[in-house]
């Protein structure tokens, strides 16, 4: 099966890389956004570092989107002083200096440049030091945590050791000792566990209360005992603890733990619900720079590939062939973790998730062999709202990425279950029927009582209906609007003294003919021409002259639609109602009309309670 979302052409040209010269800086300026800025882009050039991008957007919550991933062309930001910015006399395209944010395991340091003058306001958490004494004072914060470290380690050793008098090692003894090194500093702690040495650090383990498994402290324990005991503790964590404080472990652990960690997680939807949130946090946890991971993650999720769509299927849409990217690879977990389980990781009919680049927003999905979602779209495109549907559409003002993945997944959902292939003909769906003989629908289109052409003679009226299947069998725009031409062609209007090209032109069977041809589902701001309560159209060309796809349906279904694109062809019909029911802006399948809510319900597996997502 293979189905082509197409979508409205974009005015908007693909946006690519682009260099800009320096932002003059100015504090307190106008920047206006051009193609191919981002905000950490603007950042760099204003300040001298990417990270300084959350300043830009924390000065303009009206401007920066969705966490700083969208910015809009043309839209002015301010370029606000950070942190300690200072007033120089600036030459032109000279960049700002900055505070510098050093964190340590010692502590959070803001560093004032040389020369810096005045004083910063202070922040909750950051010690401010100037650049020439950084050295001297994390150097005494880290004499003093050594110091402290000593102290730690003999009053472990006694707590946890053996006297002549005393055999027995308390609850106490076990959480004195577990507070002590949890207050260490990262390599102090490391040290200290590994001084105590292995029997010791047994008897602290088997001697903690279960009440202090569930604690902070017991997490930065976690943190530095190393990739064997983070495989084998982790693993047997309950989920109450790690709602509590799992972060706080997952924020201490290496790559390389993280690479252990995955590996002994079981994949898609074999997932428990915990161990979905460890992968959330990590994911959340793993920057931009590293895409490769975030793929990694995201496939371990949701049990399919990420990748670009391959050079020869590309070629074969006359499209390009795309990599995902940090900001979309997160997007798309937002959107699949709400989706049911079995829609998604563990729906057999979808093997991967491809990208390809396009001007404007749409998808496929490839059943049978391939089992693949594709997504195509611009980077500017992943906020932007449904606005060409009409106004009482339901999914007008969804977020187009959002609806188009949800509306794929739709379409895995009907493949695997042959939804439509067995319902397409209920009547509250639009009592669809697939249209496979041209002759048939012209014969239909002709018997109308306002065709002229219908009721034209036998011989004359064959002629007008052969010329009318060949139009419907080119499924060419271009082809049918020469349809007037070829019949006012025909020998026999010289006999009738009329302009047979114009009797054409205006009887209902050419409206029908164009309107058949011509994606009407895009633009669907009338009813369109309907015979016998139906409406017939062409929903998918055919290509190396075979007949397109041709379907009809009850047009007095069309009350209780969601979208004008619902109507293009059976298969659009689920996929449009599967990504309404699931539309996370409100309870789920409310904005449905009650007929089509109860049938969708009696036809899909919907799980119960409210959608659950990866958070801890």
């Amino acid at each position: 099966m293979s189905d082509k979302q197409r979508r409205p052409e974009s005015n908007q040209e693909q946006s690519a890389e682009v260099e800009h010269e320096f932002i003059p800086s100015a504090l307190g300026s106008q920047y206006t956004i051009v193609r191919g800025d981002t905000l950490s882009g603007i950042a760099k050039r204003a300040y001298g570092a990417a990270r300084y991008w959350r300043h830009l957007m924390d000065a303009n919550p009206d401007k920066v989107r969705r966490g700083g991933d969208l910015i809009v062309v043309g839209d002015e930001l301010t370029m606000p002083p950070v942190g300690g910015v200072f007033d120089v006399d600036f030459e032109p395209f000279t960049v700002a200096v900055v505070l510098e944010e050093v964190r340590t395991p010692y502590g959070n340091f803001l560093v004032l440049p040389v020369g810096y003058e005045g004083e910063p306001e202070p922040r909750e958490g950051w010690t401010i030091v100037h650049e020439v004494e950084f050295e001297a004072v994390k150097q005494a914060r880290v004499d003093q945590a050594n110091v402290d470290a000593e102290a730690a380690l003999l009053s472990a050793q006694e707590l946890l050791s053996y006297s002549p008098f005393d055999w027995v090692i308390t609850d106490q003894n076990a959480v004195d000792v577990l507070n002590l090194v949890a207050a260490l500093p990262v390599p102090q702690r490391q040290a200290v566990l590994e001084k105590i040495g292995a029997e010791m650090l047994g008897r602290l383990l088997s001697n903690l209360p279960s009440a202090s498994l569930q604690t902070v402290e017991y997490a930065k324990l976690v943190v530095v005992l190393g990739i064997e005991h983070v495989q084998a503790r982790l693993m047997q964590i309950e989920s109450q603890f790690l709602r509590g404080h799992g972060e706080v472990i997952l924020a201490g652990l290496t790559d390389a733990h993280f690479d252990v960690l995955i590996a002994v997680l079981p994949d898609g939807s074999e997932l428990l619900e915990w161990q979905e949130a460890i992968l959330y946090s990590i994911f959340q946890m793993v920057p931009d720079s590293n895409v490769a991971r975030l793929e990694m993650l995201f496939e371990k999720r949701f049990s399919m590939d990420l990748k670009a769509m391959s050079a020869a299927d590309a070629a074969s849409q006359e499209v390009s062939s795309v990599s995902w990217d940090a900001p979309q690879i997160r997007r798309l977990w937002e959107v699949l973790m709400y989706l049911p389980e079995a829609d998604v990781e563990g729906n057999e009919e979808i093997d991967s998730m491809e990208r390809y680049g396009s001007s404007s927003m749409g998808g496929w999905f490839w059943g049978g062999e391939k089992d693949q979602i594709a997504m195509g779209f611009d980077t500017h495109q992943l906020d932007e709202p449904v606005s060409w549907m009409e106004p009482d559409d339901v999914v007008q003002g969804d977020v187009y990425f959002d609806q188009a993945l949800r509306h794929e997944v739709g379409h895995a959902v009907d493949e695997r279950d042959g939804i439509m292939d067995s319902c397409m003909q209920d009547k509250v769906c639009g009592n669809w029927q697939e249209e496979t003989t041209m002759g048939s629908i012209a014969d239909v289109w002709l018997g109308s009582k306002s065709s002229v052409l219908g009721a034209l003679e036998s011989a004359e009226r064959t002629q007008v209906r052969d010329c009318l299947i060949a139009c419907m069998t080119s499924s060419s725009m271009a082809v049918g609007e020469t349809f007037p031409e070829q019949v006012g062609a025909m020998d026999f209007w010289a006999s009738k003294k009329q302009d047979g090209a114009e009797v054409a032109r205006e009887d209902p069977v050419f409206e029908q003919l164009i309107y058949a041809l011509g994606d009407a589902w895009y633009n669907d701001d009338q009813i369109g021409p309907v015979v016998g309560g139906r409406i017939y159209q062409m929903a998918y060309p055919g290509s190396d002259g075979a007949v397109g796809d041709w379907y009809s349906y009850q047009v007095s279904a069309k009350k209780h639609r969601v979208s004008s694109y619902q109507w293009r062809a059976p298969g659009e019909w689920f996929a449009e109602v599967y990504a309404t029911y699931y539309d996370p802006r409100k309870e789920r399948g409310s904005q449905l009309a009650a007929p089509i809510r109860t049938w969708f319900e009696s036809k899909v597996s919907v799980p119960e309670g409210p959608p659950q997502g990866d958070e801890l």
